[in-house]
């Protein structure tokens, strides 16, 4: 069985699970030519936003116990702003998945008579990525300065911390992982190649000071992570990924 926590809200004793669907993942198939999300992608399958369904019994031991209980799972997932929050499934094994999410309707609670402190309910959300992800890993890697093509070199160690411009990282989910990257402090022309693919991403000057986004996917195995440019001056990157997953 597994133990849930959506946003700061925990799944306690005073919930009792009967029906969480997790694997509810639709196929859609693009055709024709279409713009918009599927662009030109044409007679592929592709999954689609993903709903997760969470029901059971809401128990309480008096009514002020029941009525709290009742309040704080009707706060947790209020529609609000639209805004996501993640959900946190440890599964039994101690693993732990994670999947950003939307409330798209308020929690269904339903109350039998002679039932005082207890009731039924059901909670759904729904995941734009349908992707399930492991815990975020960031790895830092320090720039090498070159001049021409960027190449692999041996740089000095920063004072307290490892010097490097070449990480390895092994992505042992079900799909690859698209990083998020921050570079600091200033460099002219950063390059961020991953050797195993040959794509990189950068060499553009509007990129001298800072730069955030997200670029090439890592894929699925191991990827040696390149990270060159000029004037580096101690210049770094933080790399921030996680294992991707179809199911939990």
């Amino acid at each position: 069985m597994y133990s849930l926590k959506f946003g700061t809200f925990t799944f306690d004793d005073h919930y009792v699970f009967n029906d969480i669907d997790l694997t509810d993942l639709p196929i859609r198939t693009s055709s024709q030519v279409i713009t918009g999300r599927d662009g030109r992608i044409i007679w592929k399958r592709l999954y689609d936003s993903r709903t997760v369904t969470i029901g059971g019994v809401m128990i309480g031991d008096t009514a002020s116990d029941y009525q709290t209980a009742w309040r704080n799972l009707i706060n947790a997932f209020a529609i609000g702003d639209g805004s996501s929050k993640t959900l946190e499934i440890t599964l039994s094994n101690g693993d732990v998945r994670y999947i950003d999410c939307k409330t798209i309707s308020l929690p269904v609670i339903q109350e039998e008579e002679g039932k005082a402190y207890e009731g039924d309910f059901q909670v759904v959300v729904s995941a734009e990525n349908p992707y399930y992800r492991g815990a975020y890993t960031t790895v830092t890697i320090y720039a090498a300065s070159v001049s021409g093509f960027p190449v692999s070199t041996v740089v000095p160690t920063p004072l307290g911390g490892k010097a490097t411009n070449t990480v390895t990282i092994d992505i042992t989910g079900e799909y690859g992982s698209y990083p998020s990257y921050t570079i600091n402090p200033g460099i002219t022309n950063p390059r961020v190649t991953n050797q195993t693919t040959g794509i990189h991403a950068g060499e553009n000057n509007e990129y001298n000071q800072y730069f955030n986004g997200t670029y090439f996917r890592l894929q699925t195995g191991n990827n040696n992570i390149v990270f060159t440019g000029a004037d580096v001056a101690g210049a770094s990157l933080e790399l921030t990924y996680a294992n991707q997953y179809i199911s939990v």
